[in-house]
């Protein structure tokens, strides 16, 4: 039984959703990206009973201080992780 039927549907890019990622070193609490040995691929599987029954690759890009901008402020007890 799906959770959802297809009157749930969203479309992410319409209603504005943004996501962002990245790794950290939490010992020196920087950020790691080294180009030579990490290339992020983004997709988004649809599922049915743990299986894949689609893989979308999604485009993606570095975010921009105008795209920081644009995400909602961190709440205090997450700014650890920020």
């Amino acid at each position: 039984m799906d959770a959802f039927t297809p009157a749930d549907e969203i479309n992410l890019t319409e209603s504005g959703f943004r996501i962002a990622f990245g790794v950290v070193d939490y010992n020196l609490r920087v950020p790691l990206k080294d180009n030579d040995f990490v290339r992020f691929q983004v997709f988004l599987e649809e599922r049915k009973d743990l299986k894949i029954v689609k893989q979308t690759h999604l485009a993606f890009h570095e975010c921009t201080q105008e795209d920081v901008g644009l995400f909602y402020t961190i709440n205090d007890a997450n700014a650890d992780y920020a």
